[in-house]
């Protein structure tokens, strides 16, 4: 049976009740039929071309390719790399990149090419449903959900090509409801196996969505020809079963089922139940800027990503962002009005009740409902699934935007004068839409880019990207060998993947907030030390919905403060990525410390026009303390603004003379504070009543790249050799914005004797 024929209309008597809706549009020649949905296909491909090999992930595109690459390579999934979702994505990823050399442009090729088999399979069922002037609108809606789902079909992940597949089920399901032959329920059901294979939550909406297709197909036919439910179940599910006893198996044979189930099923519901996901914002106010939605944090969740990665922070600055309620009340539209859609479709499905037992307008009713099960399915699972933001949602938002399409043909399709008003009115706005699409697409292409220096890159992104990209792959194939590991945490998988290395542990190539067993640290830390881990990737731009690393995995967080310290600090823009590069240091400890917790050493704060006080043991705590920061153990002395703070103590110059080693550095959750502000660290030794200056130096991390990290003090106090004398650290800054404890760090201040082998 022809998928996509059209059903021609028969004359309805007046004692005939029930709306009954039809394709409007007059008969089409078959050799157009057959040809429309790889013309669809053909378009779809195309439209990706110009934009398709711009910008890159850190985490989840790098991930996606340093997993499928160890599996290609021979690794086994879940073994050699933790992974919350089922892995059949990485599987394909893989075997594509077992028949060529691995590279980000390759995936991108394979989700481009996937998106352009999705766009045409959900036309197959459009088309059943609309005329076909109607279908080619849902297929353009469809080339603006590709646009505004980024990054979801910009990179190449499990979510998806788990839609494809899905969709593909879909597809076999609404031709099984056309035609009743069960071997396409059959395959709807092996596809839907395969789905799940690709993300079990995904496949559990689909689930539901089929579930509730075949309980209204099995009731509301002719009663002569109705079909036993539970034989349809079985059709179905069989196929997807034997999946998953096929997946079971192989996991089994590898020693790996029982791990498998705990990531991908029990993790899920233990971690929803004691992890504070992202949720979206509240309803109220909807007219009015909302708080929530414009810290960091809020922006970061919930702006649509396409606009600030076309525009960068020139997004946040305009005036409809800035001076109105614009952003607030779109983005909650886009979030709640979904919800309407359910009461809506399941009353129009209602008041087409009628057509579902005749056989002249049967299938096409039939084909309405498997579209608004899968879209009230894809809502069901937004709400209460985790986290919850706007690309979650976004990916999801296709058979709502379809089943807006067919709702709108409804509501228009005998135009009368407000009928035309309202269609005039929507032509309008999605044609504006789709300029500033167009415009935000033709950013994305003609911002100048530059392509990342790797042959396993074949990309191009902005070009401090590309150099901080291009330094990393440097550094890390300059500090390791091909078969030594090199750790990115909590994550930055891209560069593994591109400078070609493995992590030293399963769970360490993202350290999530959430582990994947208790013991997850100690195992870590083990294979670094089994596997000589020398270089370490620390990367301080984390999601700001993660937690500080020290705060989830403090254990780990303190074997890299005693064991590792910073040799390199990468950063691409003030306010892009900021990462160090760490090497193992065992040598560190020389000499004895200076100051310690619990010393009664004089603390004072001094502002610039004379007055000087003493800090109170009360307040102590807020201008000096001992912590350990990224990566050395630390003295943080809180600047003054306008003046200093000191801190002094008495102290002996041993005769065979002695240096003071320390280093000076502002902690990098502080590089983006604003306003900015500097600090200034300065060395003193009192003796004799005089004050003599032996360091100083002035940090701006914030302006200054070059000014991020540790930099190191080591300065002689040979002058004084056999005397005491009083020395003086002190911190100052230029703004209040400045006086914190993160402006002013000093790494453990240490006294040196030369007859212990200071270096001179």
């Amino acid at each position: 049976m022809n998928p996509i024929r059209n059903h021609s209309p028969r004359v309805r008597t007046p004692r005939e009740s029930g709306p009954r809706e039809r394709s409007a549009s007059p008969p089409v020649n078959p050799l157009l039929h057959r040809l429309a949905p790889f013309a669809v296909g053909a378009v779809a491909l195309v439209y990706q071309l110009p934009f398709f090999d711009r910008w890159f992930s850190v985490m989840d595109e790098g991930h996606m390719l340093q997993f499928a690459d160890l599996i290609a390579s021979g690794g086994m999934i879940y073994r050699d790399a933790t992974s919350y979702p089922l892995p059949g994505a990485f599987y394909l990823l893989a075997l594509v990149f077992r028949w060529f050399e691995p590279s980000i442009l390759l995936s991108r090729w394979v989700v481009a090419i996937e998106f352009a088999l999705f766009v045409p399979l959900v036309f197959l069922v459009i088309r059943r449903l609309l005329p076909l002037g109607w279908s080619l609108l849902a297929v353009g809606v469809l080339l603006l959900y590709r646009a505004w789902a980024f990054p979801h079909w910009q990179m190449y992940s499990y979510s998806t090509t788990a839609m494809l597949v899905l969709a593909a089920s879909w597809v076999a399901l609404v031709q099984f409801l056309a035609s009743e032959d069960r071997r396409w329920l059959a395959l709807s059901g092996l596809l839907f196996g395969l789905g799940v294979f690709c993300k079990q939550d995904y496949g559990a909406a689909m689930l539901l969505a089929t579930i509730g297709t075949l309980v209204i197909y099995a009731h509301t036919g002719p009663a002569a020809t109705r079909k036993p439910l539970l034989q349809l179940f079985a059709t179905f599910l069989l196929p997807g079963a034997i999946v998953g006893a096929g997946a079971g198996l192989h996991f089994w044979l590898q020693g790996q089922l029982a791990f498998v189930i705990q990531l991908t099923v029990l993790n899920h519901f233990v971690g929803l139940a004691s992890y504070d996901y992202q949720s979206f914002p509240s309803l109220l106010p909807l007219f009015q800027q909302d708080p929530a939605l414009r810290t960091g944090t809020g922006l970061y969740n919930n702006f649509p990503a396409l606009i600030s990665t076309a525009l960068g922070t020139a997004a946040f600055e305009s005036t409809l962002v800035k001076e109105t309620a614009l952003y607030d009340t779109a983005l909650k539209a886009f979030i709640y009005l979904p919800n309407l859609l359910i009461p809506a479709g399941a009353l129009r499905l209602w008041h087409i009740r009628s057509e579902f037992p005749d056989p002249d307008t049967r299938t096409r009713a039939l084909c309405e409902t498997a579209l608004f099960s899968v879209a009230a399915a894809f809502i069901i699972l937004i709400r209460i699934y985790k986290p919850q933001d706007y690309v979650h949602l976004a990916v999801l938002y296709w058979p709502l935007l379809c089943l807006g399409v067919v709702y709108a043909h409804a509501l228009l399709a005998n135009r009368g004068g407000v009928r035309r008003g309202i269609a005039w009115l929507l032509l309008i706005l999605l044609l504006g839409l789709s300029g500033y699409t167009g415009h935000l697409l033709g950013m994305l292409r003609s911002t100048r880019f530059e392509r990342v220096p790797s042959r396993r890159a074949g990309i191009f992104t902005k070009p401090t990207e590309a150099q901080l990209l291009g330094e990393l792959i440097d550094y890390v194939r300059a500090n390791s060998e091909p078969n030594e590991t090199v750790a990115a945490i909590p994550y930055f998988p891209i560069v593994l993947f591109l400078a070609d290395r493995d992590a030293p542990h399963a769970a360490s190539y993202i350290v999530w907030p959430f582990p994947e067993y208790p013991d997850r640290e100690q195992r870590i830390i083990d294979a670094m030390e089994a596997h000589g881990t020398d270089t370490v990737l620390y990367n301080f731009s984390q999601f700001p919905n993660f937690p500080p690393v020290p705060e989830y995995v403090p254990d780990l967080y303190n074997h890299l403060v005693e064991h590792f310290e910073v040799d390199q600090v990468f950063s691409d823009v003030a306010f892009g990525y900021k990462l160090a590069a760490l090497r193992r240091d065992e040598s560190r400890d020389r000499g004895s410390p200076l100051f310690e917790p619990g010393d009664k050493n004089e603390l004072r704060s001094e502002r610039a026009a004379g007055a000087s006080h003493s800090i109170p043991a009360s307040r102590r705590s807020e201008w000096l303390a001992f912590a350990d920061w990224p990566f050395r153990p630390t003295l943080a002395l809180r600047p003054t603004a306008g003046g200093r703070t000191v801190l002094s103590r008495e102290l002996h110059v041993p005769d065979t003379g002695a240096s003071l080693i320390t280093a000076i550095g502002i902690h990098p959750d502080s590089w983006f504070r604003y306003p900015p502000s500097w600090t200034r660290f300065t060395v003193v030794v009192v003796a004799d009543g005089k004050r003599r200056e032996l360091f100083t130096r002035k940090l701006d991390p914030h302006q200054v790249l070059a000014d991020r990290g540790w930099f190191e003090v080591d300065v002689s106090l040979d002058t004084w050799r056999g005397r005491s004398v009083t020395l003086e650290l002190e911190t100052r800054t230029a703004l209040p914005s400045g006086e914190s404890l993160e402006m002013g760090g000093w790494a453990l201040p240490r006294l040196l004797l030369h007859d212990q082998g200071a270096k001179r």
